[in-house]
């Protein structure tokens, strides 16, 4: 489920060619004020660390790091502490523990103004609840953080780009965007990045109706998700497409399902190449209630080739007997 779940936060952050207009407008509040040298921020270098799969020694920065921000009375950097443990803790597969602190520090970076780092825990919380299948309470997260960018949009709230720069590299974005981040604090919320983040979020909320077989609801949330793709230069088009084909399969209309996800599979490699397991997830259970199993055996036999490539043993394992079970 943790594989899940970072496939997923990357693919729906496949918007990093806008981040550079995005940044070259708005500013970062907090640990990147004019003040505040990124040389001597104790959370500069964490991110590395985790996603290098090291994330005991993360876990042990972070500790440090709290320490310090404990010293300079800094709520604000203690509560990205609590963020960047709790990325460290999805990383590692702790579902349980990345939940809580998720949610704790929601609640601290609420509490300090950040309005954004707060979306962005919202945001990861949706898609652990998603993963975890509970679509219930990963809706509710993402209506909460639906909420609150509507709020941002008509307000003149500071906009903190502290925790982007944390997560931004665990998210898909690159290294030299994110760096394009100015030291410039209390900026205004930019309309574009509301977007940008209203899109990631109608994407896991479009996801969620569908595990829960709301479909006019869902088809609702998906329109609304193809508007902010366009605004956005049709960056979230793949994913309302991979949501469109999930949509027409509970529909029924299974020719038009199979048309957008043949699609969607041929363009993957353009986005987030992993992702070509889930689009064939997708398709192997369409073949299957159409009766085509024929066809469902020869995508489950291209999965099983993308498993091997990565070694996954255990995964090799499902991929050979899932749907064979169900064909017999």
């Amino acid at each position: 489920m943790a594989i899940a779940v970072n496939s997923s936060r990357r693919r729906s952050a496949c918007v990093a060619s806008t981040i550079v207009a995005i940044w070259l407008m708005v500013g970062s509040a907090g640990l990147w004020a004019a003040d505040s040298a990124v040389a001597n921020d104790p959370l500069a270098g964490i991110e590395d660390l985790i996603l290098s799969g090291h994330t005991g020694d993360a876990k042990t920065a972070i500790a440090a790091a709290q320490r310090i921000f404990r010293q300079r009375r800094d709520r604000h950097g203690e509560a990205l502490c609590v963020l960047v443990l709790a990325d460290a803790e999805l990383s590692a597969a702790d579902l349980p523990a990345a939940t809580a602190d998720f949610e704790r520090s929601v609640a601290l970076l609420d509490a300090v103004g950040d309005h954004f780092g707060t979306w962005m825990a919202l945001w990861h919380l949706g898609l652990l609840e998603r993963g975890q299948k509970r679509p219930t309470e990963a809706l509710a997260h993402q209506r909460q953080a639906l909420s609150l960018l509507g709020e941002l949009a008509v307000s003149a709230a500071p906009f903190s780009g502290a925790s982007l720069k944390l997560l931004g590299k665990g998210l898909g974005w690159p290294s030299d965007l994110l760096g394009l981040i100015p030291p410039r604090p209390q900026l205004t919320i930019m309309p574009l990045s509301l977007r940008i983040a209203m899109a990631m979020s109608r994407a896991v909320a479009v996801s969620a109706l569908l595990d829960l077989g709301q479909l006019e609801e869902a088809e609702g949330e998906l329109a609304q998700l193809r508007e902010l793709s366009q605004q956005l230069g049709g960056s979230f088009g793949h994913e309302a497409d991979i949501q469109m084909g999930r949509l027409r399969r509970l529909q029924w209309r299974l020719d038009e399902a199979r048309d957008i996800l043949r699609k969607a599979l041929g363009e993957i490699r353009r986005y987030e190449p992993s992702g070509e397991k889930e689009i064939l997830g997708l398709l192997i259970e369409l073949e299957m209630v159409s009766g085509r199993f024929d066809e469902a055996l020869a995508l489950s036999d291209r999965v099983l080739n993308l498993v091997r490539q990565s070694h996954a043993a255990s995964e090799q394992i499902v991929v050979l007997t899932s749907v064979r079970l169900e064909v017999e």
